[in-house]
Formats: structure tokens, C-alpha cells, sequence
């Protein structure tokens, strides 16, 4: 902003004077301004953060290590941060092969129950709208069937993931937040 202020402050400033209760939501490539204005958030706020990788991210050789340090960035331990594995438009047939694949990645992860919650979001809107045939007034739900086939195939054992999607296509915006409206 012209002010100097950040962004994400001011986009949380407006929110809180509208009684919304908003998370910020980082990624790997948050810069270091926009972790300092997460780490004011968490402070002011208390309602924590959020990790967003993509499946890419996930599936990198140093993801945890990565994750540690952003943790230790914001001086906050994993429990206090929720980690959203966001793996866009999915049309992941078979799903049952894909599920084993993300299953298996998240087995080798020593820090996974660490983290407050674990959340598995994309979305059914396409890229694309090209391959949908005209008059069609329903878009296959690739997202919501990709989950039920995780969920099913998880061990007893393993940590359960909550779902989410997002009505838009799944472009990473560099601002994410979830954002909690209360009425009174």
C-alpha cells in the first residue's frame, strides 16, 4: 500500500472492522514480508495459520523441511498450523491409484499428526471449459469422488482429512485466507 502497510494487513484490518474473522493462508512461496504480516495475524488474531501446498509441493523431497521452517519463521509450532493440500482440479482416474500414490507420500511424513488439522481441498470447476459438452448442465464432481476414495482407503490408523473445495478455478492467489463470517 502506499503507507507502507502490507497487503495482507490491510486486506485483515478491513475484515476485522466488518466483525469477519479471517486465517491468513501461506504458501511455500510467501515472501518474507507477507510471513512477518501472517506472524502479526496469529498475534492480533488468534484464530492461527494455514500451510496451502500444491501436490507438487507434497510430493518434493524436502516438503517437511520446508514446512519446519516456516513454522519456525512465524515461532509457532506445527499444532497451531493447519496444513491444506490443495490439489487443484482433479481427474485423477483411477482414482483408487492416485489415492494409494497421496497415501503412501503422507505414510513417510514424520510431522503429519503434528499439524492442527489436515485438509484436502480442489475444486470440480475445470481450467477449461472446452471439453464440457454444450447443454450440459452438470460438471463431473472428479474432487468430491477423488475424496471419498482417500477416506475409504485410509488405515485406521492414519490421521483423517476434511474436504474442501472452492468455487472458482484453482489458481493460487498469493492473498488466501479463510475467512469466517459470524452474524450477530
Amino acid at each position: 500500500m502506499n503507507d507502507g502497510t502490507h497487503v495482507l494487513d490491510y486486506i485483515l484490518d478491513g475484515l476485522r472492522s466488518n466483525h469477519a474473522c479471517a486465517m491468513p493462508v501461506l504458501t511455500s512461496e510467501s515472501d518474507t514480508d507477507t510471513i512477518a504480516a501472517a506472524a502479526r495475524a496469529i498475534v492480533r488474531d488468534r484464530y492461527g495459520v494455514a500451510l496451502r501446498i500444491r501436490l507438487e509441493n507434497l510430493m518434493a523431497e524436502d516438503f517437511e523441511i520446508e514446512a519446519v521452517k516456516l513454522a519456525e519463521k512465524l515461532s509457532r509450532p506445527l499444532d497451531e498450523i493447519d496444513l491444506i493440500i490443495d490439489i487443484r482440479a482433479p481427474n485423477f482416474e483411477p482414482y483408487q491409484d492416485f489415492a494409494n500414490a497421496l497415501i503412501a507420500r503422507m505414510k513417510s511424513f514424520r510431522t503429519l499428526s503434528e499439524y492442527r488439522n489436515l485438509i484436502l481441498v480442489s475444486s470440480a470447476i475445470p481450467d477449461s471449459f472446452g471439453n464440457i459438452e454444450k447443454g450440459n448442465s452438470e460438471i463431473p464432481r472428479h474432487d468430491w469422488l477423488f475424496y471419498k476414495v482417500v477416506i475409504d482407503s485410509l488405515s485406521h490408523e492414519m490421521r483423517r482429512l476434511v474436504y474442501g473445495d472452492y468455487l472458482s478455478t484453482p489458481a493460487l492467489h498469493p492473498y488466501c485466507l479463510i475467512i469466517r463470517q459470524f452474524l450477530f
